[in-house]
This record gives structure tokens, C-alpha cells and sequence, in this order.
């Protein structure tokens, strides 16, 4: 920009080092989170820290003694308005930040968001050109995040996502990004997306199944067998038998029926052909 050459070295998605024309001409160096776009110190001629809010917008800078070097307040879409330490605002940051509304790079030279797709504006909340997926992200090829900017971000340029705070900045994606990546749950590496459907759709088919889930069983039965199932025939209960020692029939216990009918003796067996003894004869 005007004659100066800067180049950008990337570890990923972030950017790690700054330089002039000349490599080793070093501008800043920077140190980020796991999430993404999550920036934590920036080392130049001074070092210095990032301090964000819930949507990942960087609101101040502070040195090492924690005194702020520089504050940023931001329209609905993102336009900043910049402030020095004593609360003055400037027209550009006087300490070499590039990292902004919703953490993503700042173009102070163009007035324009970098966000790796594509350029966006704040002026006019749209991005100045199509949707390299399509529809994918809604009709409107060049809306930003659906206009829901205070609650969704587009760390990609082409999806929009829910920003959740309270979770070490991670942001989880719902959908592809320009290298077709997201990140992990941890936020540490990034993974393979899968296709999703939208959102209403996901939420309709739960709600669906839940209303729908006790007839689903029956149905495909049927339809399975190609004939109705036939009821099964009612069983009758087994009949309890009394417990031993329980009374029985008359009030009486089984020892005391027992006594009263004492079991019958059993008779020699008869031989055919032999006849029973006489009483008195004795065989020899």
C-alpha cells in the first residue's frame, strides 16, 4: 500500500508473523488461542494484549504494566470507532493492530474486513462479492451472517455460524468453510465438516420422530409383513398350588390330613398259579 510491501506469514488460518519486503525486516509476531480467530498477545516494537467480548471483537490493548494502549467500540456491523489510551478517537490504530471485529483482520487502508473468502464492509454490512458456495448460507449471496451480527460471526467468508462464549473462544461450525474445515470440539486442530441440514429442517424431523415414534413400530410391521399381525390368544394364569403346611381343603393342615388318612400299606404280590397260605399251616 502506497509503495510499502507487507507480507503475511500464516500458521493455518491465523496469522503468525508480519513482515516489510525484506523477511527478516520483522513488524510483529502473534500468539493465539485455540479457538479461532482468537488473538492473545502481539509482539512488536511493544508488546501487547488482546482483550475480547462474547462475539470475539477485540476491545482493548493493554501493555505489560495492563494500562490500555488502545480501546475499539463497534457499530451493529462492525464499523469500529478507535480510541487512544487517553480516550481519544483516531482515525486508524496508532500501535499496528490488525485484528477487530469478531477478531478478524482490519484493512484500515480500504476500510474493509478480511475475511478469507472474501472482503467485507462494515459500512454497508454486506460483502462486496458473491458467495463462492452459492445459496448454501441463504439467497442472498452477499448478506453477512443472515443479519444476525450480534449474535452470529463468518470466520470464513462464506457460513454463518453461533459464536458460544464461555468456551475458550471456540467456535463450533455448522457448516463447510472455504477449505471445507471446522474446528474440533476443543478448538485445538481442525477436522473434516460433514453435510448438515438446515437447521429448521434438523429441528422439524426431531420433533417428528418424538410425535411419531409410538406409531412408527406398528406401521412398519405391517407394512413389513405385508399383512396385519395377529393378536396373540390370552393366556390363562397357572393355578397356585397351597404352600406346604398351608391348610387345605376342610381348614386342616397337610400333617393333620395326613394322620387322619394315613397312607394305605401295600399288598404282597400274588405269583400265578400260587395259592395264599392257610392260617395255621406252617411250610416247610
Amino acid at each position: 500500500m502506497n509503495g510499502v510491501i507487507t507480507k503475511f506469514f500464516y500458521d493455518g488460518d491465523d496469522l503468525i508473523i508480519e513482515t516489510g519486503n525484506d523477511p527478516n525486516a520483522l513488524i510483529a509476531r502473534y500468539l493465539f488461542g485455540p479457538g479461532i480467530d482468537e488473538p492473545l498477545e502481539r509482539n512488536g516494537s511493544t508488546t501487547h494484549y488482546y482483550s475480547a467480548d462474547g462475539l470475539g471483537s477485540t476491545v482493548h490493548l493493554t501493555n505489560a504494566s495492563g494500562a490500555i494502549a488502545e480501546s475499539y467500540t463497534y457499530d451493529v456491523f462492525g464499523q469500529p470507532t478507535i480510541r487512544n489510551g487517553s480516550g481519544t478517537i483516531i482515525p486508524t490504530t496508532a500501535v499496528g493492530n490488525r485484528f477487530l471485529f469478531t477478531g478478524r483482520e482490519w484493512e484500515s487502508e480500504l476500510g474493509l474486513q478480511y475475511n478469507r473468502a472474501r472482503y467485507y464492509s462494515p459500512k454497508t454490512g454486506r460483502f462486496l462479492s458473491r458467495d463462492p458456495l452459492g445459496a448454501d448460507d441463504g439467497p442472498n449471496l452477499y448478506t453477512y451472517v443472515r443479519n444476525n451480527s450480534p449474535l452470529w460471526i463468518d470466520p470464513a467468508g462464506t457460513t454463518s455460524v453461533l459464536r458460544l462464549p464461555g468456551l475458550s473462544g471456540v467456535v463450533p461450525w455448522v457448516g463447510p468453510s472455504t477449505n471445507n474445515f471446522i474446528p474440533s470440539p476443543q478448538g485445538q486442530k481442525l477436522q473434516p465438516t460433514t453435510f448438515q441440514l438446515p437447521k429448521s429442517i434438523r429441528i422439524f424431523i426431531l420433533l417428528g420422530g418424538i410425535i411419531l415414534g409410538p406409531v412408527v413400530g406398528p406401521i412398519e410391521d405391517i407394512v413389513g409383513t405385508g399383512k396385519p399381525i395377529a393378536p396373540k390368544p390370552r393366556e390363562k394364569p397357572p393355578a397356585e398350588a397351597p404352600a406346604p403346611g398351608k391348610r387345605g381343603e376342610g381348614g386342616k393342615d397337610d400333617d393333620e390330613e395326613e394322620k387322619d388318612n394315613p397312607p394305605e400299606k401295600s399288598q404282597p404280590r400274588e405269583t400265578p398259579g400260587e395259592l395264599p397260605p392257610k392260617k395255621g399251616t406252617k411250610h416247610f
